[in-house]
């Protein structure tokens, strides 16, 4: 109820801070929830990499999904990509254990960032996995208008988030909302509330692509 009366997240309340400032403030706690993140969207990796045919794109770049075990799956199922990771500093230096790992070390590279200040250039295709719905509109909007000033022609941006399904169906993402509510302040969106705000970040949202998990696959085009 705080969060509905206040527009303030629960969770800032008790810190006094949001979580993200709090996060900055505890790197081993962001190590915590990366690995927690690994355990959530595990199988969901794999769902993502057999959905989307990635074979004109060349090089992609992944925004904000921490220890790059998403990256590397990607890359494996596609050997043609080459990928980039991009999070902040402090947590891209566990992407290349993964990439290890994976076996994909020769092909991805990890570069630390903010998306909020600046997006790397020369990807052929950018992705934001479940980070658009851990922001309000007006953080989101800056998110994507870093994306559309470096991105040109025809690259596209893929949004992996809960993708609400209209009415009282039953979704995960439907409770997901109510967290995103009350911990980060984000939200979780059916299709033309994501068509919505992607005009609004001058992006053209080309189509949603299902997938065998409980996410879907935004995909979008600078309009």
């Amino acid at each position: 109820m705080y969060s509905l009366h206040t527009g303030r997240t629960a969770f800032d309340k008790v810190p006094s801070m949001t979580m993200f400032d709090y996060l900055t403030q505890h790197p081993d706690e962001v190590k915590l929830i990366g690995k927690a993140m690994i355990g959530v969207h595990g199988d969901e990796h794999s769902a993502i990499a057999d959905a989307y045919d990635f074979a004109d794109i060349q090089t992609l770049t992944d925004f904000g999904s921490g220890a790059g075990d998403l990256l590397a799956t990607i890359r494996r199922t596609h050997p043609h990509l080459v990928g980039t990771l991009y999070d902040l500093s402090d947590v891209v230096a566990q992407a290349y254990a993964s990439f290890t790992v994976a076996g994909v070390a020769h092909r991805c590279s990890a570069v630390g960032g903010n998306f909020f200040e600046l997006v790397p250039a020369g990807g052929g295709a950018y992705l934001l996995s479940h980070v658009i719905h851990d922001s309000n509109e007006e953080m989101c909007l800056t998110i994507l208008s870093n994306c559309l000033r470096v991105m040109g022609g025809n690259r596209r941006l893929f949004i992996i988030e809960s993708v609400l399904p209209a009415g009282d169906a039953p979704h995960p993402g439907k409770i997901l909302d109510l967290v995103m509510l009350t911990t980060p302040g984000g939200i979780e969106r059916p299709g033309e509330q994501y068509n919505a705000l992607l005009a609004k970040a001058s992006f053209l949202l080309t189509r949603i692509i299902p997938i065998a998990s409980a996410v879907g696959l935004v995909q979008a085009v600078a309009n």
